[in-house]
């Protein structure tokens, strides 16, 4: 688990069978501790992603420009980088089943809530999914060209550019 105290957020990867019914009944559950979001492990790159996405999201909030009601729907808004929230969560929500997610929560009990969550569907943690990589890269579906014409230290911040682009984009 990566907690990050500056930011009030804690990124835990989970591996094992998960069904999005499941994870929407524990996230329940464990959100009376903190607020948090469940999302695709395949879509997360590397904790100054979520930082980003948590900063803007908080902002937005801070703000009143929020899209979403609650802090976490508002925070997939700006980690997949899409200005709706139906688009948002087609991008980075969990699919019906799948093997790996990235559990992020925010607040004073964020650990507590993601340690709660994982342990109650018998989860393993795995940061490594927080990681990012090319196939993760690639599954953001950015342009070839724009990715030849970036050089390869910089690549993965054309995903920090998505968060921030976020705040762009018509209303």
């Amino acid at each position: 688990m990566r907690d990050d105290p500056e930011h009030e957020l804690a990124a835990v990867g989970v591996r094992g069978p998960l069904t999005l019914q499941d994870a929407l009944f524990q996230a329940g559950k464990a959100s009376r501790l903190a607020p948090l979001q469940i999302v695709r492990a395949d879509r997360v790159l590397g904790l100054d992603h979520v930082r980003a996405a948590a900063r803007h999201a908080r902002r937005a909030f801070e703000e009143e420009r929020n899209k979403a009601h609650d802090l976490p729907v508002e925070f997939a808004r700006y980690l997949s980088g899409k200005r709706t929230i139906r688009d948002a969560l087609g991008h980075v929500g969990l699919p019906d089943r799948c093997d790996a997610a990235v559990v992020v929560a925010f607040g004073a009990k964020r650990v507590d809530a993601a340690t709660y969550f994982a342990d109650m569907l018998g989860l393993n943690q795995d940061d490594a999914l927080l990681e990012p990589t090319p196939e993760k890269l690639a599954a953001w579906g950015f342009p070839d060209a724009l990715l030849e014409a970036t050089p390869e230290a910089l690549r993965y911040d054309r995903v920090l550019e998505a968060v921030a682009a976020v705040d762009l984009m018509r209303n």
